[in-house]
């Protein structure tokens, strides 16, 4: 967190990868880590990675998840944060900042 907000203090663009695997990602408490995030670190863009594990073994290590689906977490995040970008390819360097 502390790397985010001083490349922001900074005027820098920030992002994360976040690796998502639905009903692990969109927990509660995955959430509400995510929010304090953003909030702490005022982050312009979170880039969505698929997680690229088998699906049978993580369930079988992990147990089965409880999410709300990452659609609804998604919008959660789009509500709660307007200028929270996001994306799942890199953008170029033209394309980091939005027409103002």
């Amino acid at each position: 967190m502390e790397t985010l907000v001083l490349a922001k203090e900074k005027g820098i663009y920030t992002s994360i990868n976040l690796l998502v695997f639905p009903g692990f990602t969109d927990r509660e408490e995955e959430m509400e880590g995510l929010i304090d995030l953003i909030r702490g670190t005022n982050l312009d863009l979170i880039q969505m990675r698929n997680l690229n594990i088998d699906p049978d073994l993580y369930l079988k290590t992990m147990g089965r998840g409880e999410g709300m689906g990452i659609a609804k977490m998604i919008g959660a995040l789009k509500k709660e944060f307007p200028f929270l970008q996001f994306g799942y390819f890199n953008r170029t360097k033209e394309n980091f900042y939005r027409n103002q």
